[in-house]
């Protein structure tokens, strides 16, 4: 678990843990979610209260990913990669300043 350490950003080390299949970013001050897409064994990801202003294309290569946990972050509108997101049962999005779904 990586939350609540100040993080720029993720740690390209991650990508190193392919089986993992949860992780936990929140509160850090993050503006993207680069190299999590790589890791493609992921369930759950929480990167709640960060700086995310966007939800990045390349997780929809999360197709494992069953619970994205995206509040209190900046993020305006929504990929429509998330749609194909099958998987996906639970997305957290309470606390953004959402004008476009």
């Amino acid at each position: 678990h990586l939350q609540g350490l100040d993080l720029p950003q993720i740690p390209q080390e991650i990508s190193e843990f392919h089986m993992t299949t949860t992780v936990d970013v929140a509160r850090n001050i993050l503006t993207g979610l680069r190299p999590l897409h790589v890791l493609t064994s992921l369930t759950h990801l929480n990167a709640a209260n960060n700086h995310l202003g966007e939800v990045e294309e390349d997780l929809h290569l999360l197709t494992n990913l069953q619970f994205l946990d995206l509040s209190h972050n900046r993020i305006l509108s929504l990929v429509a990669v998330i749609r194909t997101m099958t998987k996906l049962s639970k997305l957290a999005l309470d606390g953004n300043p959402l004008q476009q779904l």
